[in-house]
């Protein structure tokens, strides 16, 4: 079984959030949110289980607004040449 920390920055690598990121969105400091990933910062499953939906919900957001932006990045671009060919 993978230690709650790990599992954590494991998370946070998959959706490429920052410790920064994180701590910023959940106003904790970034010290203790490397204690927690370190395991030196002891939390309750309880609490477990809401900080890690917490990140869960923070990489889906990120993840949505990068296709967002992409798809509207290629929107543009699709424009422009439909637009140069006319």
């Amino acid at each position: 079984m993978i230690p709650f920390g790990e599992s954590i920055r494991d998370l946070r690598d998959t959706f490429e959030l920052s410790q920064l990121e994180v701590s910023r969105a959940l106003g904790f400091h970034q010290a203790t949110l490397s204690k927690i990933e370190s395991g030196k910062q002891y939390l309750d499953p309880k609490a477990q289980a809401d900080l890690w939906c917490l990140v869960h919900n923070l990489g889906v957001q990120k993840a949505q607004r990068l296709a967002t932006a992409a798809l509207l990045t290629g929107a543009a671009a699709w424009m422009a040449v439909e637009g140069a060919a006319a």
